[in-house]
């Protein structure tokens, strides 16, 4: 294993986030003219991002499993749907062990406090992660000015890029694996 300082680890997770944002926007404007888009580059980009944000999160010292649940309650707290009697699903990522139960917490959750988004056609789903993901770009860039400032979106952001990794694997109709992975521990 290659071991990278915190500036490559930036430029690299940097590098994948524009090439993914890239590739994901080509993909949207193929649908949208027709020309053929091809689900494996969904599964593709999605792998990228999965695969870049954990080395990016385990080089910044925060935990996967504990950030990606502290996230979803982020975002759950902030719903008009919030109900003290709903499954708890930053609770079932606390817990998972593999990418598989991640997929189903995130697509349960998915469903409860974002229904408009889960409702819309998949090319449009797509086309809405593909903005969240261009934000991303834009807040990543930002970060990569200073430690400071890094630190800040490593501990609050970098966790949305393994849940838009985990959203596109979804939206393409692909189930993450049940074998055990040890990007949780």
């Amino acid at each position: 294993m290659i071991i990278m300082s915190d500036k490559q680890v930036q430029v690299s997770a940097f590098a994948d986030l524009v090439e993914v944002t890239g590739r994901l926007s080509q993909f949207c404007d193929r649908l949208e003219h027709n020309e053929g888009a091809d689900r494996m580059e969904l599964l593709d980009v999605g792998r990228l991002l999965r695969e870049s944000a954990v080395v990016a999160i385990r080089a910044s010292s925060v935990k996967l499993r504990d950030r990606y649940a502290d996230r979803l309650e982020e975002l759950e707290s902030r719903n008009v749907l919030r109900w003290d009697g709903d499954a708890h699903w930053p609770d079932r990522i606390r817990h998972a062990k593999t990418w598989r139960e991640v997929q189903v917490a995130q697509a349960r959750h998915d469903a409860t406090y974002h229904p408009d988004v889960v409702g819309l056609p998949r090319a449009e789903q797509v086309r809405h992660y593909t903005l969240h993901l261009s934000k991303l770009v834009w807040k990543m860039y930002r970060a990569c000015e200073d430690d400071i400032t890094w630190n800040s979106f490593a501990e609050s952001r970098l966790i949305d890029l393994v849940v838009f990794g985990v959203k596109l694997a979804t939206v393409a109709n692909y189930s993450l694996s049940d074998l055990a992975s040890d990007d949780f521990s």
